[in-house]
């Protein structure tokens, strides 16, 4: 199996970008992308939302009281991806980018509760991959929202 993508693999530009910021843009990007896929895939999901806000308020111990839920479905939504008929490619199937919004959303929640200043280089800014997967065409507009926000004028 191939090994997956980085964000340097799909995106140098906004990879590179992301590089030259520092820590308050990367917790804000964190934030936006967990808001993000709420919004998008979890409204129904409140534990989501709760862990979001517990980690944005770095409450670390509400965190990992829902961290457990928040792998379970993860795995489910994996398994239900997998287990699927088949048919449509991925890139179009919802099960498949609802299970990436999920990855995106717990990874964006562990950046944004650890203790480290700067969440997002310490993974290489990985999680931005299954929020691309997980947008589809919409990810260019968020793209561009990133971009805007973090490139000076």
């Amino acid at each position: 199996m191939p090994a997956a993508p980085s964000l340097r693999d799909v995106d140098p530009e906004l990879h590179e970008a992301l590089i030259a910021t520092g820590a308050f843009h990367h917790r804000w990007i964190c934030k936006l992308i967990a808001d993000r896929m709420i919004q998008r895939y979890f409204t129904q999901w409140p534990e989501v939302a709760k862990a979001t806000q517990a980690a944005a308020d770095r409450d670390t111990s509400t965190v990992i009281t829902l961290m457990p839920g928040l792998v379970d479905q993860n795995i489910r939504l994996g398994k239900q991806w997998f287990d699927r008929p088949g048919g449509e490619s991925r890139e179009e199937d919802r099960g498949w980018m609802r299970w990436q919004a999920a990855i995106a959303a717990r990874l964006a929640i562990t950046a944004l509760v650890r203790e480290a200043d700067d969440p997002l280089v310490r993974d290489g800014f990985e999680l931005l991959v299954p929020v691309r997967n997980a947008l589809g065409r919409g990810w260019p507009e968020l793209r561009r929202q990133i971009l805007k926000r973090i490139t000076p004028i």
